[in-house]
């Protein structure tokens, strides 16, 4: 069936097989993709790169360096090499640390640091959270989510208090599950937002991270007038609580 979508004349019909494939991370998906991305071509080879660093296998990177530098495929092309974890694509990604755009800065710093090297990417990455742009700060907070390391979990809080909704809500999400005093600190904070948007995304990664004080804060919302936090309080509650108990046991 996927094989059948992969020759489809739809392209929507193809990236759908490909997004499958990338999903469902079976050894047999692999070859599937990489016929696909040798078959597309121009943007199109987009989603057969983005489900092909899915796979999680390291091999494939060699397929993806030579579309690092290619128009509309630079951010897919970085994002699938730091996931794949193959050191010998630090040598594509390295040049593009210094790019003139902000943005594909982003990507090559948090693609270097998922391939273990922080010294190279904190540099790079450490301005941008004053970045003028909102979209690159947004995107920051986005790429920073899965790399977890304390000097990530820095920048999050520091994104966490920007003063555009977009950008701390991906923050927030982005905290969630990661602990330290920091952390736990920026998400209370977060609960007290008047935007409601912003407190719910808070209360959500609180429930996800717990902390001291995370009981207290999400209490504090239980009667808020805005029906959003206040289900997102009781959530919150619940689960630290459920938490709590079975610690307790």
């Amino acid at each position: 069936m996927l094989a059948t979508w992969m020759h489809s004349d739809d392209q929507a019909t193809r990236d759908e097989a490909y997004g499958v494939l990338g999903a469902i991370k079976q050894p047999w998906a692999v070859p599937m993709l990489l016929d696909g991305l040798k078959n597309e071509h121009g943007e199109a080879r987009l989603q057969p790169i983005v489900s092909l660093g899915h796979t999680g296998d390291p091999a494939v990177a060699a397929k993806i360096v030579p579309f690092v530098n290619t128009q509309g495929l630079v951010f897919a092309s970085l994002e699938a090499l730091g996931g794949l974890g193959n050191e010998s694509s630090l040598s594509a990604i390295q040049p593009m640390l210094e790019h003139e755009q902000p943005l594909v800065r982003v990507y090559a710093g948090t693609a270097a640091w998922r391939l273990g090297h922080e010294d190279l990417a904190t540099p790079v990455l450490e301005p941008q959270v004053e970045a003028e742009d909102p979209v690159v700060r947004r995107n920051l907070a986005e790429q920073l989510a899965p790399i977890d390391a304390p000097a990530a979990s820095q920048l999050l809080v520091r994104l966490s208090a920007d003063d555009d909704r977009d950008v701390c809500i991906s923050a927030l999400r982005a905290l969630s599950g990661r602990s330290g005093p920091e952390v736990e600190a920026a998400l209370i904070a977060a609960t007290q937002s008047s935007d409601y948007q912003v407190a719910s995304a808070a209360l959500d990664a609180l429930a996800d991270t717990g902390g001291a004080g995370a009981l207290a804060a999400a209490k504090a919302r239980l009667d808020d007038e805005n029906p959003y936090v206040e289900v997102t309080a009781a959530h919150a509650v619940l689960t630290l609580q459920a938490e709590g108990a079975s610690a307790a046991g």
